[in-house]
């Protein structure tokens, strides 16, 4: 394992942040959604991991209280997994495969304490945003690093719950269920390269 610096972001490090993110995630999204998600970063908490005075991986995240589109995003989710509407979900995603030309229709719903109980989204919940990692630094950890990182920031601002959303059956999907996140729905294709969406949730004791 490589030493790193797991830091607070600071001002000079948006250049790297912005270049790293936008080579993570160019294939998910297109150019204009690369630059409205990029502007999201401005208002998040950004972790930043640092290996010979270089960012080499960060991560994101920010109360629900803070972004009301967040907060509706995770209130949808919620409402379809417990409601589990298949067939309108698949029309849905047949048209968005379409769209983008790419992708399989996939609407996974999961059996966890998020879909039995009427969980409902509070204002001390956390949502987990962008996870971007160097790609020669990869599998050394970081992403762990980081993640656990922004779980116990968020427990000591008093989250009761987080979310996060992410690549479905990935690397990055493994690492948060690893990590005690249950998920709630899988659905897709979501990102222009034809991946799919699974939501999950934290359970904070």
């Amino acid at each position: 394992m490589i030493e790193l610096l797991i830091r607070n972001v600071r001002e000079n490090d948006r250049g790297e942040i912005n270049s790293l993110y936008d080579y993570c995630f160019r294939e998910g999204y297109d150019t204009k959604e690369l630059e409205e998600v990029r502007k999201e970063l401005d208002t998040q908490r950004i972790i930043v991991a640092e290996f010979d005075s270089r960012v080499v991986g960060f991560g994101s995240y920010i109360p629900l209280a803070r972004s009301s589109s967040l907060y509706r995003d995770v209130e949808n989710v919620l409402w379809h997994a417990r409601s589990k509407g298949k067939d309108f979900l698949e029309n849905y995603f047949r048209k968005q495969q379409q769209r983008i030309g790419k992708g399989n229709v996939v609407v996974e719903f999961y059996d966890t304490l998020f879909t039995q109980q009427e969980i409902k989204v509070e204002e001390n919940d956390f949502y987990l945003a962008c996870l971007a990692i160097n790609p020669q630094f990869r599998r050394r950890g970081i992403g762990e690093i980081i993640t656990r990182t922004r779980i116990r920031r968020a427990q000591e601002e008093g989250a009761g719950r987080i979310y996060v959303d992410c690549y479905g059956n990935s690397r990055v999907s493994e690492l948060y269920i690893k990590l005690g996140f249950q998920p709630i729905i899988n659905v897709g294709p979501v990102y222009n390269d034809g991946a799919s969406l699974c939501s999950m949730g934290l359970l904070l004791g």
